[in-house]
């Protein structure tokens, strides 16, 4: 099995030489496939080598002939090498748990939306693995966004011709009610939160900023410039199941932000960093120095599931039902209530659109609707007064 890189029509593309066919012309000629679609030579030339190493492993299968389980075991192959290590955690457990078990045994080039659709229907009855009930909307919705990328990728391959998840109608998802504290709830828990060591910082910065938990817990010294009282994002930690820690560099440009910090969040800051020092001095050669804001003592990252489970019981105790996220629905619905500009605010949360923000938070500035009303009866409601009222006489 022989192949080749080749540039066509702006992209590149793999082919791999099948051997010699009779052709539409009855004669005897090479026969290739086609894989389009890659931005550049050295994706192609990587999906060439995979090819070519599966069909000398005898692991090739040819097209026609593969099921949804092979191709979605090489899909994810690929992946592992392309998308962050918990999206690729997410992918496998959904292609494992529910889709492979489900669809595996179909031929790829045969399935149909009917059978896709049969799949979300039996899920959401009892896709369950504990045989208690089915699956919530959201996990099936999860599965028909992986199957579309997965199919849309071997359209792209030219392994199949179209992508039938398309046809395929997912369930449609409930509205979820967002917890969005006031002033008064996030004030009381900061007050609470000030006694608690374990939470007392990742909590302040939330409420002051609106960060999400892995950008706060990624969070370094260097980000913040006490001259301009403002401090820079530009990566995440995530927790995989094993437990490792990952430090993620930000990739969309709107994640990647500068915000300022309001003064109570500096004030915690400053005295963390005098804490910091103590410990410094106290650990010696093994602090793990990493330039962390949120950190061990010894100077190890916090671990996200471990900061959420800490605020849950923290906030257990206090008996609110506020989840460490909501600080964050909380920062942005007091800011818009409040009049801050909702692209100001849009880019503070590093959302793509000013819509999404609107999108997420709207619901919750019932005031600025009752400020149009009041604006719109002293406008026109004036003027159609005006127009009542008896022209002047001469």
């Amino acid at each position: 099995m022989k192949g080749h890189t080749r540039l066509h029509k702006g992209s590149w593309n793999a082919v791999i030489f099948q051997g010699r066919r009779i052709n539409s012309k009855s004669k005897l000629a090479d026969s290739y496939r086609w894989i389009s679609g890659f931005a550049t030579e050295r994706a192609a030339q990587e999906e060439l080598t995979r090819q070519l190493s599966a069909k000398l492993e005898g692991s090739y299968v040819e097209p026609h002939k593969m099921s949804v389980e092979q191709y979605l075991r090489h899909w994810l192959e690929v992946a592992k090498t392309s998308t962050a290590p918990k999206t690729y955690q997410e992918y496998e457990g959904i292609c494992q748990r529910y889709v492979i078990p489900a669809l595996g045994a179909v031929h790829l080039v045969k399935v149909t939306a009917v059978e896709v659709e049969a799949f979300y229907a039996h899920a959401l009855l009892k896709g369950r693995k504990d045989g208690k009930g089915g699956l919530s909307a959201r996990t099936v919705v999860h599965c028909h966004r992986l199957l579309h990328k997965a199919f849309e990728d071997a359209v792209k391959k030219k392994i199949i011709s179209h992508n039938v998840i398309h046809a395929a109608q997912a369930p449609r998802v409930p509205g979820r009610e967002m917890q969005a504290p006031d002033e008064v709830t996030m004030a009381y828990i900061l007050g609470e939160a000030r006694k608690n060591d374990l939470i007392w910082l990742p909590t302040v910065i939330a409420c002051g900023s609106g960060l999400r938990r892995g950008e706060i817990l990624a969070l370094r010294w260097c980000d913040l410039n006490l001259v301009t009282d403002s401090i820079s994002i530009t990566r995440s930690l995530c927790q995989l199941k094993t437990g490792e820690l990952i430090f993620k560099e930000t990739k969309k440009k709107k994640s990647r932000r500068v915000i300022v910090l309001p003064e109570f969040v500096l004030e915690a800051l400053r005295e963390a960093l005098t804490q910091q020092q103590k410990h410094r001095e106290m650990f010696g050669a093994d602090y793990q120095d990493q330039d962390l804001i949120c950190c061990h003592p010894d100077g190890r990252p916090l671990e996200p599931n471990r900061v959420s489970d800490n605020f849950a019981a923290f906030r257990q105790r206090l008996g609110l039902k506020t989840r460490f996220h909501d600080l964050r629905h909380g920062h942005a619905s007091q800011g818009l209530r409040n009049g801050v500009p909702v692209k100001t605010m849009q880019a503070r949360l590093g959302h793509a659109t000013a819509a999404f923000t609107l999108d997420v938070y709207g619901h919750l500035l019932p005031g600025d609707d009752q400020r149009a009303a009041d604006t719109i009866q002293r406008n026109l409601g004036a003027a159609m007064e005006k127009q009542r009222s008896p022209k002047p006489v001469n």
